[in-house]
């Protein structure tokens, strides 16, 4: 995301350079540089769609092993200071994701606002929303995998 705030600055600095040009020269230039805009949020799409189904992957699978030692740990070391240290350090990663949900959110929330100027950046634009919302539920995941163990481990 930090990729793409830098290259949607440079396009608005590419818009606010065309401020001094006669009117025929701001459209057009600025259709190209919206269309450039739609691009970079088609990469955008592109590479996090990739990166999302990787991270769930690989998420899923050590979570779930991390789980398996930590009921195998906790059989054989039931109030030890590690066993309370590996519980806190699980139970934090639901706070940092659900900051990075919000976070994602926000940034829905300002894609959002921009306003569809044209035809393919809209199009971008609809691509980047659907993809946020499956990182949104990717991220959610993650937090009720989270609640499931808390669940679990107080039983």
């Amino acid at each position: 995301m930090n990729e793409l705030t830098l290259k949607t600055d440079e396009r608005t600095k590419s818009l606010n350079r065309l401020s001094g040009s006669s009117e025929s020269v701001r459209i057009r230039e600025s259709k190209r540089v919206i269309d450039k805009s739609a691009e970079d949020i088609m990469n955008f799409v592109s590479r996090t769609r990739l990166e999302i189904a990787i991270y769930k992957d690989l998420f899923e699978s050590g979570f779930n092993a991390l789980v398996n030692a930590y009921s195998i740990w906790k059989a054989y070391f039931k109030d030890s200071e590690e066993l309370s240290k590996a519980k806190e350090s699980v139970l934090q990663l639901k706070g940092i994701t659900l900051n990075t949900i919000n976070l994602v959110v926000i940034y829905r929330g300002i894609l959002v606002s921009f306003p569809n100027m044209t035809t393919s950046f809209s199009k971008a634009k609809k691509q980047a929303l659907n993809v946020l919302d499956d990182l949104i539920r990717k991220f959610e995941f993650i937090v009720q995998l989270v609640d499931e163990f808390e669940k679990g481990d107080n039983n």
